[in-house]
């Protein structure tokens, strides 16, 4: 299975332009937590954390407020949107959705929280997960990946990416 990343004209001009300083604020993420002061900051990312879209929002308002290019705004949405967003469709786990073994389903899961994460305002989505299972009992990767075959990892995961 292939992905790719498409290119976008309209920022490689804005790239060149950078100095590498400039350049490196872009790809750094800070993890922005649920603090409930925000500062507005010259990263050119931010990784939110779970509260409400309406909260969500107004956070991402701070963070982009007064600066002419926007920050990319990120976070962890292994289990799909309801997994950050509090008030988005909850999913099952990854682990769950491969064991349905239909890429119909996890494609829908993938629309679905896409959609939602997009309309609160994230534009990089940690997930889904694609570790591969090695033991059962451990609590991080138990449930959040799709098993221990990587084929049905490839499988399922690919189709939540698409």
């Amino acid at each position: 299975m292939k992905y790719t990343i498409p290119d976008y004209e309209e920022y490689k001009d804005i790239v060149e332009k950078m100095e590498v300083d400039e350049l490196l604020r872009t790809i750094i993420c800070p993890d922005i937590g649920n603090d409930k002061k925000i500062l507005h900051n010259n990263t050119g990312a931010a990784f939110f954390h779970a509260e409400t879209s309406d909260v969500l929002k107004k956070r991402i308002d701070i963070v982009n407020k007064d600066r002419d290019l926007p920050a990319i705004i990120a976070t962890d949405i292994e289990g799909g949107a309801g997994s950050l967003i509090k008030d988005a469709t909850k999913f099952p786990s990854m682990m769950a959705c491969s064991k349905a073994d239909s890429e119909e389903l996890a494609y829908e899961m993938g629309k679905i929280s896409a959609v939602e994460s997009r309309r609160v305002g994230f534009e990089w989505a940690f997930g889904p997960d694609i570790d591969i299972l090695g033991n059962y009992e451990t609590p991080i990767t138990s449930n959040r990946c799709c098993g221990e075959d990587y084929r049905q990892d490839i499988k399922i995961a690919g189709a939540v990416m698409r």
